[in-house]
Parts: structure tokens; C-alpha cells; sequence
């Protein structure tokens, strides 16, 4: 308890340089520094915890520092995702710190006291005499029992969020970062279900976390063709975009249709102009072929399609360019 109040006094430390002090290059080395220990003490807090645990001392001030602990790794995480500072340009959101460290934490204050309950109840059971080792053995095995099923229902939506909101604001995720794993390999279920959360919202930027989860190509195949005929905001081009990473072959079928029957569908030039890439970038040589062929008789947004698709088939495959 003596280390977690230092931890913060330190904690203190920056508040009041934040609060009282102008901004300098001097107070921000002083802060960084007051938050660095803080940090060292609130690990160094829980390690003692666990290891008063360890040592079969009285169990209520450990389990009550690793609960407050865990706590504040929950606060600190939502006020980051949600507090006033540049959420977008921090590494934890890019790397998904922010989303994580709350989720286990909040799984570890359940898993921990139930794994030590199980570990005593089996101890009790057992005729023999346990060593500390094999407690803490049984102990790790039912906390990772216990916590791989919470992380798997807890973790998944609030994770495929996250990346949906970094990819909407900056259109890239870093590459082998959990949120661009979770963008590319969440469950169909769960971006579905999280598709229907914003499918009807009105604001720009969820409109705009709408079309990413339809590009990413995690929902249902019935809510990509759905969308495809959509003319809300890009609703129609992310989704063509969505099919192409699925259903390749259909995809691409589609992208040719909408660029020779483009008026039928009354989609708009965006539309037009994805199916355009999509068949540079994926299709057959017949297909550009066929989609370059449209272009002299072709509407304005037809014909804009078609340039881009000449365009494409140069930088990504000049052997289907035309000269």
C-alpha cells in the first residue's frame, strides 16, 4: 500500500505541473519523468501483491492492491480513448493498448479471486500436503481457463471498433498491430453485428466507420449486396470493395456489370470508379479489355472510370495497357 501511494504522488506530481505550471520544455521533462515512476511503482505495487500472495501473508490487502491496480489500468485506459487528447496520434491507440489493457484488466478482478477459490477448494479436497509451487500451478491453470473465454466474448467487439474509428480517421493501421488484425480477421458475426450499430447513425464520422467495416469486408454477404446498391454517402463503393476481399469472382463480375450497365443503377461516378480499380487491379485481361472498351460511348462518370481503370492497369499491370 506504501508503494501505491507513492504511486500517486507521483501521479500528483503531474497534475499539479499540468495544472499550475506553464507549458516548457522543462516542466515536460519533469512530468515525464513523474509519470515514468509512476509507472515503475504501479508495477512495482502489484508485483509485491502477488508476491505477498506467494507468501501465504493475509490475502485481503494484496487481492485489494491488485483490484484498485487493475481499476486504475481501466480508468486510465478509458480516459485515454475518451478524455481530451489526440486519440488518433497516440501509439497505445495504434497499437491497441487502449482497448486491451482495460478488457484484461477488468477480466483479471474476476479470474483471480475465482482461480484462487478452485486452487483452495481443490487443496482442501486433496489428502496431501500442497507445496506453494503446485497451488500457484493449479492456480495459473484455472486464471488462463478463466480468462481465455472472457477475453474471447469481451474482447472481439470493442477491438474491431477501435480499428474501424483509425482506419476511418487516417485510412491506414500499422502494419502487424493488433487493430489491423482485428480488422482483417474479426469474426463475421461480430462485424456484422457492429455493421448494424452504425448503419443507421447520421453523424459524418460514424457514416464514415460505417463504410470502413464495409470495406474491411468482415459482415454478412447479404449486407454487402445490399449496400452495393446503396446511394448513401460511399456505402456502395466500400462495399464492392468489401465483396472483392470475400467473394473475389463475384466481385469482380459485379465491377464489370456496374461499368457497362452503369446507368441502370443510378450508384454515381464513385461507384463506377472502384469497380473501375478493382478490375484493373484483380480482373481478367478480357475484363479490362472489355471495361476500357466502354469508355468512348460511355456517360461522364462511365468515362471517368474507365481512365482510372487505364490508369491502374499502367502502374499495377502494364501489360493490359492500352497504348
Amino acid at each position: 500500500m506504501l508503494v501505491h501511494g507513492l504511486m500517486w504522488l507521483a501521479v500528483g506530481v503531474c497534475v499539479a505541473l499540468g495544472n499550475f505550471l506553464k507549458p516548457s520544455r522543462g516542466m515536460q521533462i519533469v512530468g515525464g519523468m513523474a509519470l515514468s515512476c509512476a509507472l515503475v511503482l504501479e508495477i512495482w505495487s502489484l508485483l509485491l501483491a502477488i508476491r505477498a500472495l506467494w507468501a501465504r501473508e493475509r490475502k485481503i490487502w494484496p487481492l485489494g492492491v491488485l483490484a484498485v491496480g487493475l481499476i486504475e489500468i481501466t480508468i486510465i485506459s478509458a480516459l485515454l480513448l475518451f478524455g481530451a487528447y489526440n486519440y488518433y496520434a497516440d501509439w497505445r491507440s495504434h497499437y491497441g493498448i487502449v482497448v486491451i489493457a482495460p478488457v484484461v484488466a477488468i477480466a483479471s478482478i474476476i479470474s483471480i479471486p475465482l482461480a484462487m477459490w478452485r486452487a483452495r477448494r481443490a487443496e482442501s479436497r486433496s489428502a496431501d500436503v500442497w507445496t506453494k509451487t503446485r497451488r500457484w500451478k493449479r492456480g495459473a491453470v484455472w486464471f488462463v481457463l478463466l480468462m481465455l473465454p472472457l477475453l474471447s466474448i469481451a474482447l472481439p467487439v470493442p477491438l474491431f471498433i477501435h480499428a474501424l474509428r483509425l482506419q476511418s480517421h487516417d485510412g491506414r493501421l500499422l502494419e502487424g498491430s493488433l487493430p489491423r488484425f482485428a480488422l482483417e480477421h474479426t469474426p463475421i458475426f461480430v462485424g456484422d453485428a457492429v455493421a448494424e450499430h452504425y448503419s443507421t447513425a447520421t453523424a459524418w464520422s460514424d457514416m464514415a466507420v460505417y463504410c470502413v467495416a464495409l470495406d474491411s469486408g468482415r459482415v454478412s454477404h447479404e449486407r454487402l449486396l445490399n449496400e452495393i446498391h446503396n446511394t448513401k454517402f460511399n456505402n456502395a463503393s466500400a462495399a464492392l470493395s468489401g465483396l472483392q476481399k470475400r467473394y473475389s469472382v463475384e466481385a469482380l463480375e459485379l465491377a464489370e456489370k456496374i461499368g457497362i450497365q452503369s446507368k441502370t443503377l443510378g450508384a454515381g461516378g464513385s461507384l463506377e470508379m472502384t469497380a473501375g480499380i478493382l478490375i484493373a487491379q484483380f480482373g481478367s485481361a478480357e475484363q479490362v479489355r472489355r471495361m476500357l472498351a466502354t469508355g468512348p460511348a460511355a456517360s461522364a462518370p462511365t468515362a471517368s472510370m474507365c481512365a482510372m481503370t487505364q490508369a491502374m492497369a499502367w502502374v499495377k499491370r502494364p501489360e493490359f495497357c492500352l497504348n
